[in-house]
């Protein structure tokens, strides 16, 4: 499914339930595709720290200024 940002904000739990059932939620900025909203799945083989993940959200929150 595709959404555009108004309309995420909007449906956000919607569009969560429907990213848990397993769908993709991609979502645009002045149609360009910004962002994807995906189920979380544990992966037992990346063990990631949480330092490290930090520093990857804070990078990509950096990159993706609306």
């Amino acid at each position: 499914m595709i959404a555009k940002l108004r309309e995420a904000k909007e449906q956000l739990s919607e569009l969560v339930k429907r990213a848990v059932g397993g769908e993709d939620i991609i979502i645009t900025v002045r149609g360009q595709p910004m962002a994807r909203l995906s189920s979380l799945k544990p992966d037992p083989s990346n063990k990631q720290s949480r330092a490290s993940f930090a520093n990857e959200l804070a990078l990509l929150a950096d990159s993706v200024r609306i």
